[in-house]
């Protein structure tokens, strides 16, 4: 479950030749050339520039209840098989698959527990990517050496 405020930042909403962006010790100025509407208005509280050059931006910010448990893969580099041990149990439906070097799955299965055997001994010599899923998302990406 997410919980928190949202924050988008958009810039230009109109199409301009050129433009950039200076930042110095006196603040961050923005120009554009070929700006096509600005207006300037000041008060005792404070000034507001309106034209096609000024952002505008809302705030996004998120908090992710659950947290993947940590995993420890050895041995790495190894020759015939891979240990990943977590310290919490995985979900109930926890995936993990073995994909080569080009990106091809070369092995999948549950991974349900605190640990998991991956057998590398009928692949050949070079690096694999184990990734597990739960819940729709990956939980853990890992890089294996096969010897």
């Amino acid at each position: 479950m997410l919980l928190g405020m949202h924050r988008f930042v958009c810039g230009q909403v109109a199409v301009a030749t050129a433009g950039a962006e200076a930042t110095g010790s006196g603040g961050t100025v923005s120009w554009t050339l070929g700006q096509v509407a600005f207006e300037a208005s000041a008060s005792a509280g404070g000034s507001v520039q309106r034209g096609v050059q000024q952002p505008y931006e809302w705030l996004v910010l998120s908090t992710d209840e659950t947290t993947p448990p940590t995993v420890s893969v050895w041995p790495n580099p190894t020759m015939d098989q891979v240990r990943l041990e977590w310290t919490e149990p995985l979900p109930h439906d926890a995936r993990y698959t073995l994909c080569n070097s080009a990106g091809a799955v070369v092995h999948e299965g549950s991974a349900t527990g605190t640990a998991l055997l991956i057998p590398l001994e009928r692949h050949a010599a070079g690096r694999y990517v184990v990734r597990v899923l739960a819940n729709g998302r990956v939980l853990h990406t890992l890089t294996v050496q096969r010897q």
